[in-house]
Parts: structure tokens; C-alpha cells; sequence
């Protein structure tokens, strides 16, 4: 592709139009709404009998809703949705489009804009129900794109923090890097990002990684088997997000009754660091590296 020319890309007309439609009503532009809930088909007909779903009704079985995104204050795990807005959903989570074509639901949803009202009809208890919601655009755990945005990293001990994105996954292979997984030795991060069972339950939660270890003594037996693992606590507090992590290990660093630091990792992995003897190393680390902050600077 760098290669190449002549290249063109086709942006669909709707697309365009929900664009410059976006730009109109909000005054910027505020991006498409997501209904963030995973669910199963109900073709099956046993699964329609356990859930008591009568033969004139279709539709999909929710199996979780991101308690982040707004839906989640009104649809529930195991709730069957028969239609959204009133179009009719299939079993296989498909609606009519045209000429006898059928499209993902996902249309209706993309077809509106943030803040505006959506009705589910959903067959809760053996009881039909038509429950309405205000759309928001809740991100996923791991971002798609990071448009005019650095990477958010903290620094300590040589060790270093990052959210993970595709943005860094794209880093091992500018394409099809999920299959490049098992070869660079991220099959983990690889499950995060294809995992649709995994949902956020905070508006601005991350996954919080380990991206690799600046060499120095005060990190030395902390060898690249801790590299691209997921970090869980720092001294047994929950971290969910860049700020908090920073928030955390800046009362942990002010507080004299604490000589170290622990950051625990997935798979039971744990760094242990002397809080004194990181206070020496951390200015010559990033002298070594020519790394001017210990931070990024949205986390100064």
C-alpha cells in the first residue's frame, strides 16, 4: 500500500449524509451510537422453547449489556428483543432492507444520532415490553482509532504503562496483526479486542498493559515475559484507568509509610519495587532512554 497510487476509497452516501446531518444538529460532530450489548441468535428451536419465545415472535437473546452505556439502565441479561423502533428483528439479528434483502440491526442503530430516543420491544419473563432509550456512544474497552490523540503512558522504575489500543497492536503488523498474534506473543491482547464478552463497566475504563521494561538495575529479574501483560492492581487498589493509575501511585509515592511499590499483573505475575531506590533510578532511566517526561503530559 505505501507503494502504491491511484488508490480511491468509496465512502457510502449515507454515511456522508449522517456526517454532515451529525454536524447540523450538534453543531460538531458527535460520531454513531452504540448499543453496547452482546447477544445469541434464536434460531434454534430449543432455545426458543426454553425462553417461551411463541411461534409469531423473532428476535435475539441479550447475554450482556456494558452497565457503561446507557442501555443498561433499561435492558436486561436474558431480555429477547423482537424489534427496535418497530422493525421487525429475525432471528438471526437481520431486518428487512429492500427487494427482499436483509441487513444486521445494526443499521437502525448507526442510521441515528447521539442523544436521540430508541424503542426496543423485548419479551422479558414471558411478558412483552417496550422499554426506550436515549442513544449514547460509548467506546469499546479497546479503541478502534486515536484521532489527534498521543498515547497516554506513566514511567517508574523503567517500567512502562499504557492503555491498550489497536493503535498499539498495529504497531507489530500495520495489517492483519491478529493473526500475527502467537508470533510476536500478544495472543493475550488479542483476546481483548475479539472477546465481545468483555464489557466495560465504567464510561472511561481501560485496559491498563505492561508495554516493555527500560533496562536498569533497580528492574533487573523483571525480564520481557512481563511485556504486553495485562496490569490488574497497584498495592492491591483495582486499576481502571490511566488517570487513576497515576492518581494512585502519586499518593502512594507522597505517602512515607509506604516502601514499596507492587503492581500486579495478569497470570498471577507481580513486580515488586523498592519506593526509595526508584526515586534514584527514575531521572537516570530517562536520561538514558532521551525520554524527556516520566509521563504524558495529559497525566501532569
Amino acid at each position: 500500500i505505501a507503494q502504491s497510487q491511484n488508490i480511491g476509497y468509496i465512502i457510502p452516501v449515507p454515511i456522508i449524509f449522517h456526517f454532515l446531518d451529525d454536524i447540523d444538529i450538534h453543531s460538531c460532530y458527535t460520531g454513531f451510537p452504540r448499543l453496547a450489548f452482546d447477544w445469541t441468535p434464536m434460531e434454534n428451536k430449543s432455545i426458543r422453547e426454553y425462553f417461551a419465545i411463541p411461534p409469531n415472535k423473532h428476535g435475539i437473546l441479550v447475554n450482556g449489556i456494558e452497565r457503561a452505556c446507557l442501555i443498561s439502565q433499561v435492558l436486561r441479561k436474558n431480555d429477547v428483543i423482537t424489534s427496535i423502533d418497530g422493525i421487525p428483528l429475525g432471528d438471526d439479528g437481520t431486518i428487512h432492507f429492500r427487494r427482499g434483502e436483509r441487513i444486521s440491526f445494526r443499521y437502525i442503530e448507526k442510521s441515528k444520532f447521539i442523544d436521540e430516543e430508541i424503542s426496543l420491544s423485548v419479551i422479558r419473563d414471558n411478558r412483552e415490553l417496550t422499554i426506550t432509550c436515549s442513544l449514547d456512544s460509548n467506546p469499546t474497552t479497546v479503541p478502534y482509532h486515536l484521532h489527534d490523540q498521543l498515547p497516554q503512558y506513566i514511567i517508574y522504575a523503567g517500567i512502562v504503562f499504557t492503555p491498550l489500543t489497536r493503535s498499539y497492536l498495529k504497531a507489530y503488523a500495520t495489517s492483519e496483526w491478529y493473526r500475527c498474534a502467537f508470533a510476536f506473543g500478544i495472543t493475550n491482547l488479542i483476546d481483548y479486542v475479539l472477546n465481545r464478552t468483555l464489557l466495560k463497566q465504567e464510561k472511561d475504563e481501560q485496559i491498563i498493559i505492561l508495554s516493555q521494561i527500560l533496562v536498569d538495575t533497580i528492574n533487573n529479574g523483571y525480564t520481557s515475559s512481563c511485556h504486553n501483560k495485562r496490569l490488574f492492581k497497584v498495592n492491591n487498589v483495582e486499576i481502571k484507568t490511566m488517570k487513576q493509575m497515576n492518581e494512585v501511585l502519586e499518593g502512594l509515592l507522597a505517602n512515607d509509610l509506604v516502601e514499596y511499590i507492587r503492581f500486579e499483573l495478569e497470570n498471577d505475575g507481580l513486580i515488586v519495587i523498592s519506593k526509595a531506590e526508584a526515586k534514584q533510578a527514575n531521572e537516570r532511566i530517562l536520561k538514558q532512554n532521551n525520554i524527556v517526561y516520566e509521563k504524558s503530559k495529559d497525566l501532569i
